[in-house]
């Protein structure tokens, strides 16, 4: 289960209980802090492939590509280890039954990315 929190006005949400809060901050650290094995093996069996296209496929960003190894990913730029962030710590909340809201999913990204986002969203089956 997935919540997302988008920016509105003076609108806070802070989730309480057994959940886990997931901002621009969190998903940036988790790519950077990624081992290169892991991130090996989650790029093999993840679908990250498909996540980061449908995300980048309509951006202004030519050279976002997803990195195939952590020495690519530690020199990405902000919109890249985001979306890759997000992935990581979507999946372990996932595998750990963890409700999930993430905050803020657009930062970082150019608004026709942020339109690919709310897709693998949508995809996903998480919005709506």
């Amino acid at each position: 289960p997935l919540t997302i929190i988008c920016r509105h006005g003076g609108l806070r949400i802070e989730p309480t209980g057994t959940r886990r809060v997931v901002g621009p901050l969190e998903t940036v650290e988790a790519a950077e802090k990624i081992e290169a094995e892991e991130y090996a093996q989650r790029l093999a069996t993840g679908g990250y492939h498909a996540a980061f296209k449908l995300v980048f496929e309509q951006g202004e960003t030519p050279d976002a590509v997803l990195p195939e190894n952590i020495r690519d990913l530690r020199a990405a730029p902000l919109s890249v280890k985001h979306i890759v962030g997000m992935l990581i710590l979507l999946q372990d909340c996932a595998r750990d039954g963890v409700q999930s809201y993430i905050r803020y999913p657009e930062s970082y990204l150019h608004p026709k990315q942020q339109c690919g986002l709310a897709d693998l969203f949508i995809r996903l089956g998480i919005v709506g």
